[in-house]
């Protein structure tokens, strides 16, 4: 507003106009505080062991990315071994109507 319009404006209006201003002031200066928290946050160095309370556990280990990369399993070429499969000692068989399903249901 330019200095001709508010000399227009009579003492209620202009106490209005001031009023919301005034609101308007505040609510910007809440979210400018509310930034600066959030720009503090993000140029703070991050936590380390040396600069914090964190434990020495929790620190970047710089040989981390190739423990990742190396594939697990054995190598090309490697020829597998597992156990025998072992003979039962003995083998059961019942008849049907031995069992009934609300003994075992998956007979």
């Amino acid at each position: 507003m330019d200095r001709e319009t508010l000399l227009a404006l009579d003492k209620a209006a202009l106490v209005d106009l001031v009023l919301q201003q005034q609101q308007l002031i505040i609510e910007l200066q809440a979210e400018v505080a509310e930034l600066k928290t959030r720009l503090a946050k993000l140029e703070a160095p991050p936590k380390t062991p040396e600069n914090s309370s964190v434990p020495p556990s929790q620190a970047r280990k710089p040989n981390r990315a190739e423990r990742r990369q190396k594939k697990r399993g054995p190598k090309r070429g490697h020829v597998g071994v597992s156990r025998q499969r072992a003979e039962p000692d003995a083998v059961l068989s019942l008849p049907k109507d031995h069992l009934s399903c609300d003994d075992l249901c998956w007979v």
